[in-house]
Parts: structure tokens; C-alpha cells; sequence
């Protein structure tokens, strides 16, 4: 019986941490916002979460969401500057050091005005990121990179 509810727990909070990284919040802040019952609503599925957060804010706040979401779609890092952080970074995980799983992280989200610019950018592996999103490690911008940031 235990194995079954840790195994529940493990899914939610993995649907959870995806839901997260989606919407740009950390697992703590999903976890204030929904009820027990919604929490088994959504089982194993992070999208689900999401429409669950949706459906709880007021309309007029709904519509100003989805126009936003219509006029402003998430631009890819380009290729060229991904290739730049990647080699600045020794295509590897500034936290662990792997050289698997790498994801670009942006230290400004995009979702508070980051840009896909080399000083925004950090390299790490699918574990470091998900624990950055979770509110579980920290990142911080070197001062080289913040200060060339700042010029720019």
C-alpha cells in the first residue's frame, strides 16, 4: 500500500515539476495554488495542472492571458547563440559538470521580459534544471557575464 501511494506522490510531483517548467513557476508556488481535490484531478498529467490554475482565474484576467498568449509566442534560442553558451559553458552542466541532457536556462525568464541573448543564458543538464525550477538550487550569472550584460 505504501509502495502505491509513494508511487502516486513520485507522479504528482513530477507532473508537477513539468507543469512548472511549462508555466515558468516553481513546484512550491503550483502546490499554494491548488486544493487537494485538484490535486487528484490532474493526476499525471501537466497540463492538466495548468488548466486547473486557468480555470480558477477570474475572466477578464483569462481573456487578457490568452491574448497575450496569441500576440507574444515564445521565439527558440537560435541556433547560433545556443551553440555560443554551449562552448562558453564546456557543453556541459555549470552545476554538476555532466555532459548529458543539456538544456539552456534563462537567468531573466522570458516570461519577465529574458531575451535568448548569450548573457541570459546558462547551460545546464535536464536534472539541474528541473531542481532550478523546483526552487531547489540557485543559479547565478557570473559577474563577467553580468557586468558584459549590463553594457549591452
Amino acid at each position: 500500500m505504501n509502495v502505491e501511494k509513494d508511487s502516486k506522490r513520485n507522479t504528482t510531483h513530477k507532473t508537477l515539476t513539468k507543469a512548472a517548467c511549462i508555466i515558468g513557476r516553481t513546484v512550491k508556488e503550483l502546490l499554494s495554488q491548488l486544493t487537494e481535490a485538484e490535486m487528484t484531478q490532474v493526476e499525471d498529467d501537466p497540463y492538466a495542472v495548468i488548466e486547473v490554475l486557468v480555470s480558477n482565474l477570474p475572466a477578464a484576467t483569462l481573456r487578457a492571458l490568452k491574448e497575450e498568449i496569441a500576440t507574444e509566442r515564445r521565439q527558440p534560442i537560435p541556433a547560433a547563440i545556443r551553440r555560443t553558451v554551449l562552448m562558453r559553458d564546456g557543453q556541459q552542466c555549470v552545476k554538476c559538470k555532466t555532459k548529458r541532457s543539456l538544456h539552456l536556462h534563462h537567468y531573466k525568464p522570458v516570461a519577465e521580459g529574458g531575451e535568448n541573448a548569450v548573457g541570459n543564458l546558462v547551460t545546464l543538464c535536464a536534472n539541474c534544471h528541473m531542481a532550478v525550477h523546483q526552487g531547489l538550487i540557485k543559479v547565478r550569472k557570473p559577474k563577467a557575464v553580468a557586468m558584459k550584460a549590463s553594457k549591452e
